[in-house]
């Protein structure tokens, strides 16, 4: 009776897949999104190259049949859009923040313009299907102009924030990104 085991683990697994395939294509939106916050670059274009190169593969969307279970070919486009943008998000964005080139690193000064904290509620999890407010979680960020009047919101700890005047002028490192999109390598 091994068989009749490993087709239960077989089907598990094949229930399971979908979830973890997301949760990647989640995480590869959201590490994206953490080393866009180090980009000089402008939110829309990490998202249209990565969306411009997920229709131009949307040839591949029948490949998700074995994910979404389905050959309704909108569903199978959906899914193909939402994994190869957040994969090409990862890659645009990631490609050049890891193969930035060390010689072009540069220092340059930018004027502080406003600061502001975002709060976002917090939740925990409490029997099923409960969630109780647990709290708030601050987020502290400087508005920036850099000397060719690029602005960049940038996330700072608590410490910074306060030691932080508006109009101050501030020191970053800078380093030209494999794509040619300039990254901050050392923050405020």
């Amino acid at each position: 009776s091994s068989r009749h085991g490993g087709g239960r683990m077989k089907a598990l697994f094949f229930k399971i897949v979908p979830y973890v395939t997301m949760l990647v294509a989640i995480l590869a939106w959201a590490f994206g999104y953490v080393i866009y916050e180090e980009t000089l670059i402008a939110w829309w274009e990490p998202l249209s190259m990565a969306l411009i190169l997920a229709i131009a593969t949307l040839f591949f969307a029948k490949k998700w049949q074995w994910l979404t279970r389905s050959d309704n070919n909108i569903l199978n486009g959906i899914c193909h859009l939402f994994h190869a943008s957040a994969f090409c998000y990862l890659m645009i964005l990631g490609g050049n923040f890891m193969l930035a080139d060390p010689s072009s690193t540069r220092e340059e000064k930018v004027t502080v313009l406003s600061k502001h904290i975002e709060t976002h509620k917090q939740t925990r999890r409490v029997g099923n299907p409960g969630y109780v407010p647990a709290g708030e979680r601050k987020e502290y960020y400087l508005q920036v102009i850099f000397e060719n009047g690029t602005r960049k919101k940038l996330p700072v700890s608590l410490s910074t924030y306060n030691n932080t005047r508006t109009n101050a002028t501030r020191t970053l490192t800078l380093e030209k990104g494999f794509f040619g999109y300039t990254i901050i390598k050392k923050g405020i």
